[in-house]
């Protein structure tokens, strides 16, 4: 497939994914033995990416939205900064929902296969963003907090 064409599923995928919350979208966007590198662990499968990971993010984040910042693609490989925000509204992080809006960014790789992902890789600060909220809940602030990864500080907002 050409670059347009990956470029294009990568884009979907957080559309269509993440901010429209459509599972069934990854029928097309993602090999049922897609093998993934997220902060959390290595996940191999695509039934076990969308309950290890993207249902337990979403149910910690049930308003969660990413934005695409910028896009880098050749061939197989796409990568997409992005910006994500929401406000932490269940425990499926194993914390208390705390009501806390977060904001921060990352980047996904991925090897695309005939417009399909393949693999990916995740790269942000997850261990930050999980210190913000337990350092918030502890103090039981509610004070709207961000955690900018880029500079593994907290601000509040």
């Amino acid at each position: 497939m050409s670059t347009a064409v990956n470029t294009r599923a990568a884009e979907r995928f957080f559309a269509e994914v993440w901010n429209q919350r459509n599972e069934a979208a990854l029928e097309e966007l993602m090999a049922v033995d897609v093998c993934g590198w997220t902060e959390g662990g290595h996940v191999i499968g695509r039934d076990a990416w969308v309950n290890n990971a993207y249902r337990v993010f979403l149910g910690a984040f049930p308003d969660l939205h990413l934005e695409l910042l910028g896009t880098v693609a050749e061939g197989e490989e796409v990568m997409i900064r992005w910006r994500a925000r929401g406000t932490h509204g269940g425990d499926t992080l194993g914390l208390t929902a705390s009501g806390l809006s977060v904001d921060f960014r990352g980047m996904t790789w991925f090897k695309m296969r005939n417009g399909m992902i393949v693999e990916g890789l995740d790269s942000w600060n997850q261990s930050a963003l999980l210190e913000a909220l337990q350092t918030r809940q502890s103090v039981g602030s509610c004070l709207v907090g961000s955690v900018d990864p880029a500079a593994g500080s907290q601000a509040s907002g």
